[in-house]
């Protein structure tokens, strides 16, 4: 049978909970479980906070700027494997990003161009 946990202070718990503190150092704090903090969140008639996950992301998109990925891609360019790791984000978000903005695409004269051309002689065989 599982034992009913009460809630010891009230008032200190309705403060670290609005002032942000996470779910897991409250649970770590009250050595109870998620469902606990739910269930005294929602005795005390406060509203569960929003994920943050949404924050995350424009905090992300700002990190690849238009103009320096505009450079380094149209102008310089780069790869999206360099400018991926230029930015510490994925290649794919590099492309996404250059296709969002509509970037012209960029022919890359490099030693990849040989081995294209000797894979396909082999393919041909």
């Amino acid at each position: 049978m599982p034992v009913l946990i009460d809630l010891p202070d009230k008032e200190e718990f309705i403060r670290l909970y609005m002032s942000g503190v996470s779910e897991t150092r409250l649970l770590l704090k009250y050595y109870v479980s998620r469902n606990t903090i739910y269930r005294w969140v929602e005795k005390l008639g406060i509203s569960r906070r929003k994920i943050q996950k949404p924050i995350l992301k424009k905090i992300r998109r700002k990190l690849v700027d238009k103009n320096e990925l505009y450079e380094l891609r149209v102008n310089k360019k780069w790869t999206y494997s360099e400018l991926a790791q230029h930015f510490h984000v994925h290649r794919t978000t590099i492309r996404n990003r250059c296709k969002e903005y509509d970037f012209p695409d960029v022919s890359h004269d490099n030693s990849n161009h040989y081995w294209k051309k000797e894979f396909k002689l082999y393919k041909t065989r």
